[in-house]
């Protein structure tokens, strides 16, 4: 008996899920949106839906997710950088009790004035970015209008989150204990923000040149949106490779045999002499 027969996931979708797993594990919250987008993709090809129009509609969640999905970091007082004299820091007073791994923080007596210490609030500056981005995003598709190609969004997004996550990590850099993981000069955080960015980056070019406009006409051709009002949208499709729009077809008449187009301007019936 396979897993799809007692109505749980393919065996092979197990496995996919385990690797995005690991994934999100090593590489933060760029995995998990690495998982995320992947499943989407998966999911938007099953439906029949169009890949770059959806990223685009699903660039503005993606950001508004980050400012949401940091507000717990905020609450239990997560991903704190090195000490700093910054006004958005956060001070840790004696007694206070935050994140498990930031536990070598805490004090009973404070050390710095009143706090055991002030420290980058990295994860108040990734919420901070994205809530920025999120207005870039409104932005730039009210202004943009129908010059904007399917994509474009989505690849705006990648290149603004990768190039943030990679700069604010480098506050996490400088916490000598409870810090993030590293590989070689940089946090894995970085790494992956830069081949988000990288990625982003690529892709605008490569949209941007190859992909439609993003315009209501194209909107209803490609299937994305229903026919305007007095539009027929099948007569808005282009003609095959091959066809002649223009050129009328010959309909099969009722005898079987096929019957040539009835010229304009001229009844199908002629009236029989008497």
């Amino acid at each position: 008996m396979t897993l799809a027969e007692i109505g749980l996931p393919s065996e092979a979708l197990v496995w996919h899920a385990l690797l995005l797993a690991v994934i999100s594990f090593l590489v933060g919250i760029l995995g998990g949106f690495v998982g995320g987008v992947g499943i989407g993709v998966w999911r938007s090809r099953m439906l029949g839906l169009r890949i770059w129009p959806t990223l685009d509609m699903a660039a503005f969640g993606l950001a508004l997710g980050t400012v949401v999905g940091r507000i717990g970091d905020l609450a239990i007082v997560e991903h704190l950088g090195g000490p700093t004299s910054f006004f958005l820091g956060y001070g840790i007073r004696p007694g206070y009790d935050v994140a498990p791994q930031h536990d070598v923080l805490e004090c009973a007596v404070a050390t710095v004035g009143e706090y055991c210490g002030v420290y980058h609030h990295a994860a108040l500056y990734d919420m901070l970015g994205a809530a920025v981005l999120l207005g870039v995003l409104i932005w730039v598709y009210r202004s943009a209008g129908t010059r904007l190609r399917y994509g474009q969004l989505f690849a705006v997004w990648a290149v603004w989150y990768g190039l943030q996550r990679f700069l604010i990590d480098f506050t996490r850099l400088a916490l000598e204990s409870g810090g993030d993981r590293t590989l070689g000069p940089l946090t894995w955080s970085q790494w992956s923000a830069l081949a988000a960015g990288a990625g982003g980056l690529a892709l605008l070019i490569l949209v941007s040149k190859r992909n439609q406009l993003a315009t209501p006409e194209n909107d209803v051709l490609i299937g994305m949106a229903p026919a305007l009002p007095g539009e027929d949208a099948e007569a808005m499709e282009p003609a095959l490779p091959g066809e002649d729009a223009d050129e009328p077809s010959a309909l099969p008449h009722p005898s079987g045999e096929d019957a040539l187009p009835v010229p304009a301007g001229e009844d199908e019936e002629q009236p029989r002499p008497d």
